[in-house]
């Protein structure tokens, strides 16, 4: 019986560690046009591709096409590009009585539309919060600022008059 249960569990771990992969492949004329598509899944990338490329292949052997030059190509799924981005965010430990004691800034970088500005943020209201508990500033709080250029400013509205992001 402990054998038994054993080779169950273990099968277990074998169908839970299996990976799915996909494939596609795209038979084209000479001219590049795209005829048809053959998706296959398989545990791999190798296998997949291999079923796929094979379908392809029965394809042109069965004369389905008449065209004088066919061809069987992979189809590349790529990522679209995502521009790299800096960006900062101010934090301001502002006293009781709203006047700014201190200034925090934090920076970070990464790929657009990943949350970038977001970690700036937090980086800078860590620093704020980190420095407020430690030197037990009563009635103090942290208020963040933030502007996405990575070069700092305020941003300006209405009649030149400056605006505060918070």
């Amino acid at each position: 019986m402990k054998k038994f249960l054993f080779v169950f569990i273990g099968s277990l771990f074998f169908v839970a560690g299996a990976n799915a992969a996909q494939c596609t492949y795209d038979l084209k004329n000479g001219r590049g046009m795209t005829l048809d598509s053959f998706n296959s899944w398989g545990y791999d990338r190798f296998d997949a591709c291999r079923d796929a490329r094979y379908d392809c292949q029965r394809a042109i052997r069965n004369g389905r096409y008449r065209a004088r030059y066919l061809s069987c190509e992979e189809r590349v799924m790529r990522r679209p590009h995502r521009p790299m981005v800096q960006r900062s965010c101010t934090a301001y430990l502002r006293g009781p009585y709203g006047g700014t004691q201190r200034t925090f800034l934090g920076r970070a970088s990464g790929p657009q539309g990943t949350g970038v500005l977001a970690e700036a943020c937090s980086r800078a209201r860590r620093q704020c919060e980190t420095f407020r508990t430690n030197s037990r500033r009563w009635g103090a709080s942290c208020v963040t600022s933030q502007y996405g250029n990575g070069r700092g400013g305020v941003r300006i509205g209405i009649g030149g008059v400056r605006i505060g992001i918070n």
